[in-house]
């Protein structure tokens, strides 16, 4: 990453983070190893469903992206990142169309608040340190997501703002050595599984508050690292 070491970003953020993620209260798990997928084109063509994303690193371990919300402390831990699949609202995606070939991501949860994922770039003078977040709903670039079909029923998510630098979102798993803690953020487009993620349709249950053929079969994503 140039000058800026993971560990510069790291430490920078987590010395606002220190006093760790709010515990949170128990939440009922759901299963959505097996989950049908879906095609973006099934997307476009079915408006207001409801969705969660996965990546192919994390689908076995049964982890969902769930979007935070920023609170008073602006920290990392306020952006997106994978937890165990769950009924909360966080968990549970709107895919939005907007311009030609771009949708929106709000979840349940950031549509009561007017926020919508927005892609970052890495820096210590970054929101958050360049993890992804729910940002209020705007006309910004880093709002506007692209899925470009990876095979195999997966894609790659870049953002109009960083897709010219060929930088795609990641999901990693949370760790004291991961970059960026384990937060999702854009990192350059690689054959890795932390970047192929996949659609599931529907929530897989009642939130609480808070299959389609591929088109292609390329050989498959090198495992991502848990650690790297």
């Amino acid at each position: 990453m140039n000058a800026i070491s993971h560990w510069t970003i790291g430490c920078a953020v987590l010395a606002v983070a220190s006093v760790g993620t709010p515990a949170l209260a128990a939440r009922a798990t759901v299963d959505m190893r097996n989950a049908q997928a879906v095609s973006i084109d099934y997307v476009r063509a079915n408006p207001g469903q409801q969705y969660r994303l996965q990546t192919w690193y994390l689908q076995g371990e049964n982890k969902c992206l769930e979007g935070n919300l920023p609170n008073a402390a602006g920290n990392m831990f306020t952006g997106s990142f994978q937890d165990d699949c769950q009924n909360v609202t966080g968990q549970i995606w709107k895919i939005i169309p907007d311009q030609a070939g771009y949708f929106r991501l709000q979840t349940l949860q950031s549509a009561q608040v007017d926020r919508c994922l927005e892609g970052n770039q890495i820096g210590v003078l970054s929101a958050l340190g360049g993890v992804t977040f729910m940002d209020r709903c705007k006309a910004a670039s880093g709002q506007l997501w692209r899925f470009v079909d990876a095979g195999r029923g997966y894609y790659h998510l870049t953002t109009q703002f960083r897709e010219r630098d060929n930088m795609c979102l990641e999901g990693n798993k949370r760790g004291p050595k991961a970059m960026l803690l384990g937060m999702a953020h854009l990192a350059q487009c690689q054959n890795v599984s932390g970047q192929f993620w996949r659609i599931i349709l529907g929530s897989g249950g009642r939130p609480a508050p808070q299959q389609f053929q591929p088109r292609s079969q390329p050989r498959a994503p090198v495992p991502q690292k848990e650690l790297d």
